[in-house]
C-alpha cells in the first residue's frame, strides 16, 4: 500500500509542506498550516533515482519529448502528460530513473 500524503506551498514563508491535507471552513491547510490551494499535490506513490518523491505537479524533461507534467486520471491513475501534446502520456511508474526539474508552481502564488 503506498504512503498517503500531500504537498503544498505554505502561505506564511512560501515553503513547501508535507503531510495531512484537510481544508475546514473554505481555509486549506498541510498540517495544522495554511496553504495555498493551488499548489496542493498528492504522492504518487512513485520516487525518482535518488528516492525523490513524485508529485502532482511535478515536472519532468522528456531529452527529445519534452516536459511533461504529473497529473491524476480518473481512468489510469497517475499519469505524466506532455505539455507540448496533452493526448501523450506515460504512466509515471514506468520512470523511476527521472528526476523532476521543478513543479508547474513555480513562480505562482
Amino acid at each position: 500500500m503506498r504512503e498517503i500524503l500531500f504537498r503544498a506551498k505554505c502561505k506564511l514563508k512560501g515553503k513547501w509542506m508535507y503531510g495531512y491535507y484537510r481544508v475546514s471552513g473554505g481555509k486549506h491547510y498541510i498540517n495544522s498550516t495554511k496553504v495555498y490551494e493551488n499548489t496542493v499535490g498528492q504522492f504518487t506513490g512513485s520516487t525518482g533515482k535518488n528516492g525523490t518523491k513524485i508529485f502532482e505537479g511535478d515536472l519532468f524533461n522528456f531529452k527529445k519529448a519534452g516536459l511533461y507534467e504529473v497529473i491524476f486520471s480518473r481512468q489510469y491513475g497517475f499519469i505524466m502528460r506532455s505539455l507540448s501534446n496533452p493526448n501523450h502520456w506515460v504512466p509515471v511508474a514506468h520512470y523511476k530513473h527521472l528526476e523532476p526539474v521543478g513543479t508547474i508552481y513555480e513562480g505562482e502564488v
